[in-house]
């Protein structure tokens, strides 16, 4: 199963695409998918799962992500939708950012920006609430003051510290490149089976490969063994569960691949540095 190839028109009057939803009105599902366009998006709030390139990790409390062209990701799936809740979705034409006016001196602090989106971005504390501010008045701004207020916008992001990098190693591929389509189908198989016992040879043979091939080929790719993305994609299902259902914990580990209970509380302290309950607690407080 390949990303769907996202077609992004700009805003009449505009050079970049601005949208806000409702999410209490049309949610947030997750789907996999490509576009050559550098994106913004803000999350006011609730809980929900990034799969961004060969990164899976869960968001509470909302989220401000920026992204490189050519990053297959699924968009943010969000489990709670309070009327108060909405989505913003910036996405700029990655010609633009990199000719023109964004060459001038005066903009080469943004350059910083575009080189970090390429392993995908999340910002936090009061750049976070900066930026969702101008985001706020982006999306309701006439045409001229729109590209005024994403100056301002991607100044507040490039002159930010706090942020996390999310993909250290970039999986932005040429879309029609053979690796970029077998990878697209190993993530696809990995979510629609991780739940199940999963042999190397089984989705070696799925992809075409040998199984000594299949671990090289997903190694230079990923960065990361197979063994150690399936965990960290189990992982955070467990995590994405723990903050959206209210079911027991034993449950949840099963449903999401883990049958050795001892082995899934060791692999979970040291991915996320707490036990599951604690994990779980913290989770609750930071919701309070």
């Amino acid at each position: 199963m390949k990303p769907v190839f996202e077609k992004i028109a700009p805003n009449p009057g505009s050079s970049f695409a601005t949208f806000l939803y409702n999410l209490n009105e049309t949610g947030s599902f997750p789907f996999w998918h490509i576009h050559p366009e550098f994106e913004i998006v803000y999350i006011k709030q609730g809980c929900g799962s990034r799969h961004i390139g060969n990164h899976y990790s869960t968001y509470n409390n909302g989220d401000l992500i920026v992204l490189g062209p050519g990053i297959p990701h699924s968009n943010f799936g969000n489990t709670d939708f309070p009327k108060s809740n909405f989505e913003i979705i910036v996405q700029i034409n990655a010609y633009l950012l990199k000719n023109n006016v964004f060459q001038l001196h005066e903009f080469q602090i943004i350059q910083k920006l575009f080189t970090n989106a390429n392993h995908a971005i999340s910002f936090y504390g009061n750049t976070k609430l900066k930026v969702a501010k101008l985001l706020n008045r982006l999306v309701k701004a006439e045409p001229f003051n729109k590209i005024i207020l994403l100056m301002q916008i991607l100044f507040e992001l490039a002159k930010s510290n706090e942020y996390t990098l999310l993909n250290a190693s970039s999986l932005a591929l040429e879309t029609h490149s053979n690796d970029y389509n077998r990878l697209s189908k190993i993530f696809a198989w990995v979510g629609k089976n991780y739940n199940n016992k999963i042999e190397l040879e089984d989705i070696a043979n799925y992809v075409g490969l040998t199984r000594n091939s299949f671990c090289r080929f997903f190694k230079n790719l990923t960065g990361k063994t197979f063994t150690q993305y399936l965990n960290e994609y189990r992982i955070n299902k467990v995590c994405e569960l723990m903050i959206s259902e209210n079911s027991n914990i034993k449950n949840i580990i099963v449903e999401c691949g883990f049958n050795e209970p001892t082995y899934f509380h060791r692999l979970f302290k040291k991915l996320k540095k707490f036990t599951p309950v604690e994990y779980r607690n913290k989770l609750i407080q930071e919701r309070k």
